[in-house]
């Protein structure tokens, strides 16, 4: 990843673990963080799907770091 990006990652990162932290559903914080960080996660060649499967990906990950089991609901 290129290092000028890294301040925005680390925000989207913060914000998913601070929601992740209240147990707040995986497909909520997916939603929120691309209304929230859309200008930010600029990636053209991807469609929205693609997208929003990522941003679950990271979503799960931050749940499975912080509850230290995997999201099964």
């Amino acid at each position: 990843m290129l290092l000028k990006y890294s301040g925005q990652v680390n925000n989207i990162f913060e914000y998913i673990r601070n929601r992740t932290s209240i147990d707040i559903p995986v497909e909520d914080i997916t939603k929120e963080v691309i209304e929230r960080y859309s200008p930010e996660i600029l990636f053209p060649s991807v469609d929205n799907e693609t997208l929003h499967d990522f941003v679950c990906v990271l979503v799960k990950y931050a749940y499975f770091m912080y509850h230290n089991k995997a999201y099964d609901r």
